[in-house]
């Protein structure tokens, strides 16, 4: 009836949303009771424990790919903690460091 309509008691609200700033918000039930979440665990619960391993490795490959950024360059660290060195005579550390290894 038009006016009456109340959401289920499962639907998302805009606080049960978790913005990821990729256009691709996700619902966050984990912390609603009765929820889409619960009943999944519950169906999860049911199978068979290959069945749950096997759900749990399909999964865990999905996300990993969601939730890892891009691999990031090595020379991204270039110049990083270079103050540290500042006013050191790196021949005179060196000389000092391999000494320290024969004892």
């Amino acid at each position: 009836m038009p006016g009456n309509y109340a959401p289920p008691a499962t639907a998302a609200t805009a606080d049960s949303l978790v913005r990821r700033g990729d256009g691709q918000d996700r619902m966050e039930l984990s912390h609603m009771p009765g929820t889409l979440y619960e009943n999944a665990k519950k169906s999860i619960e049911a199978l068979a424990p290959g069945d749950q391993l096997r759900l749990v490795v399909e999964l865990v490959s999905r996300l990993s790919s969601e939730l890892n950024p891009e691999p990031r360059s090595l020379l991204e660290l270039e110049g990083l903690g270079q103050e540290v060195w500042q006013g050191v005579d790196v021949g005179d550390y060196l000389g000092r460091e391999r000494s320290s290894w024969n004892g």
